[in-house]
């Protein structure tokens, strides 16, 4: 994605409530969508994760790149598809943003205590560049890109449930012997 990976900070999300603070207030195990909705609004794209009785929305950003614009990630949200409540979110970090050092992202986390977790190298034709830092007891993961050295996104599940935990660790590449 190397056109993508420099946005201009200049951008804006069309007047969407779409902020870091407003993602982060959202409430693993108690935000509903309809919270969601009256929060930031409707999803730009849904899709469903039957086998594991999910609804994924994201949330896209208008972004102005060398060459031209183009929609990219900026929120994601997990729910259960059932109950309807929130069981992840994510949040991807752009150029300019407090966050996308990793001192910046820390920051925002004062009382978590985060691992240091280097992505496998599964391909042996590629080196992994991701490194994560999780606190597995408050949920958080913070992606960090060692070769840009700048986080990437931000992400919230539910410590407590292990099926959450587990597509975390097959999503970030952590070895599935590593327990939460």
């Amino acid at each position: 994605m190397g056109a993508c990976s420099h946005p201009n900070p200049q951008n804006t999300d069309s007047g969407r409530p779409l902020r870091f603070e407003t993602i982060e207030q959202f409430a693993i195990g108690r935000t509903s969508q309809e919270d969601a909705i009256r929060g930031i609004g409707q999803p730009d794209r849904t899709f469903s994760l039957e086998i594991e009785n999910k609804v994924v929305w994201i949330y896209l950003v208008e972004w102005n790149f060398t060459g031209g614009k183009a929609e990219v990630p900026r929120a994601t949200l997990t729910f259960d598809a059932k109950s309807g409540t929130l069981q992840s979110k994510s949040w991807d970090v752009y150029e300019g943003e407090r966050e996308k050092t990793l001192d910046g992202a820390r920051s925002r986390f004062k009382s978590a205590l985060f691992k240091r977790i280097d992505a496998e190298q599964t391909n042996p034709h590629a080196v992994p560049d991701e490194i994560y830092f999780v606190d597995e007891k408050q949920g958080i993961s913070i992606e960090y890109r060692k070769a840009r050295g700048e986080v990437s996104s931000i992400s919230w599940w539910n410590p407590s449930d292990r099926s959450v935990a587990e597509s975390r660790k097959k999503k970030n590449g952590i070895d599935p012997r590593y327990k939460l």
